[in-house]
């Protein structure tokens, strides 16, 4: 990791607004979490921040959830999107289309379906095999920073990226360079307008590098060569907002750009969100401690491996439980080690070693309590985390 100045501004005048730290899950190591807030422009990012080759082994190496697969697809987030651009732009009319970190390729998938010329660039080679298999798409295994396209672009799409990459200043002036004049860049990130996030988890985490106000989004694109054409908060997943941006000039190097800071109203809100997120961990703590009181403890397997039971590991007392196995549908973790277990197919689990569930997921609760629902019937208690019937994010 390195430190850095304000990707926007290049001040280096910031405040930590929150701190937390990423462990990953073999305890082989760990990465310290500063979320920043820059006192000139009211930029948030990580400070330190992972380097380029941080990053390049974190994505390569990542193993995504298999509910990742389809997730867009199944609820909408594609089409919703799709469906707004297509709003703007008419068909594609085979103009040229890069989907930047095009994962397993549904929405390049929708991109072609209406009229787009559309190539992937994944640099995950699993996930980027899957999309070739599913939907025969062209996917380049590149980080963006390392592509060399042969032709220009008419659209370049980036859903859930900008936050993750090291400049976002850079990131945007290259896309730049990639788009004919009057191309059109379409990017989706995290909404920081509004943390009213009913989860136990954290939106600042290690890979999100930069966290975006809709404020900050349109000094950037002001800054690298850009027309915002249109900004909205997105119609099925509200905690993204998206903006969709012209190319009205080539930009080699950032240029002038007018200063609109909201630094006071977004270090309020960031200490907000932290209370909600504290809240809900002592929610959770309830709900474990209950469970580790019981006698005998129960045997309690974990349903998920990735960032949110680590965080729940760290932060609340589901390192209490009696915990015999962790499990997980993605069969690339099968057999790998994870908090201390050996990663398990949860189609071969025996149930007759365990006595309860705990499903560790937020985004994915619902799709893996409908996957394992049966398992009640063998008397085996399934706890699920949320109550997402109360939440106003119950569909993402």
């Amino acid at each position: 990791m390195e430190a850095c100045l304000c990707d926007l501004c290049s001040a280096n005048d910031f405040d930590v607004v929150r701190m937390d730290r990423w462990n990953a899950p073999d305890g082989s190591h760990w990465y310290p979490v500063l979320t920043c807030l820059c006192n000139r422009c009211g930029h948030v990012f990580n400070n330190p921040t992972l380097t380029y080759s941080e990053i390049k082994a974190f994505y390569q190496g990542q193993k995504r959830e298999s509910f990742q697969v389809a997730r867009g697809e199944s609820k909408g987030l594609n089409a919703a999107d799709v469906e707004h651009l297509t709003s703007l732009t008419g068909p594609g009319n085979r103009r040229r289309a890069l989907e930047i970190g095009c994962y397993t390729g549904y929405l390049s998938n929708r991109l072609i379906k209406a009229g787009w010329q559309v190539e992937g660039l994944e640099p995950n080679p699993e996930s980027a095999q899957k999309a070739r298999e599913l939907h025969g798409i062209t996917v380049h295994e590149s980080l963006f920073e390392y592509y060399q396209p042969k032709a220009s672009y008419d659209l370049i799409f980036l859903g859930g990226v900008l936050e993750h990459v090291r400049s976002p200043t850079n990131f945007l002036l290259r896309i730049n360079q990639q788009l004919s004049l009057q191309g059109l860049a379409y990017i989706r990130v995290p909404r920081l307008d509004d943390l009213g996030y009913d989860t136990a988890a954290d939106l600042f985490i290690l890979e999100h590098l930069h966290n975006f106000s809709a404020a900050a989004m349109s000094m950037l694109l002001e800054k690298t060569g850009f027309q915002l054409l249109d900004s909205h908060v997105h119609k099925r997943f509200p905690r993204s907002f998206v903006s969709i941006a012209r190319k009205i000039a080539h930009c080699d190097t950032p240029k002038p750009f007018t200063i609109t800071s909201q630094t006071d109203r977004l270090r309020a809100d960031i200490q907000a969100y932290s209370a909600i997120v504290e809240h809900q961990r002592a929610r959770l703590d309830a709900i474990f401690q209950a469970l580790a009181l019981e006698t005998p403890p129960p045997r309690t397997a974990v349903y998920g491996v990735g960032s949110h039971t680590d965080m729940l590991m760290q932060h609340t007392l589901m390192n209490q439980l009696h915990i015999t196995a962790v499990i997980d549908s993605n069969p690339s973790k099968h057999g790998e080690l994870a908090f201390g277990h050996t990663v398990q197919n949860p189609e071969q689990l025996d149930l007759s070693q365990i006595d309860a569930v705990v499903i560790s997921s937020r985004a994915f609760q619902e799709e893996i309590y409908q996957r394992i629902q049966h398992w009640e019937q063998r008397g085996v208690k399934l706890i699920r985390l949320y109550d997402l019937t109360q939440s106003r994010y119950a569909h993402e």
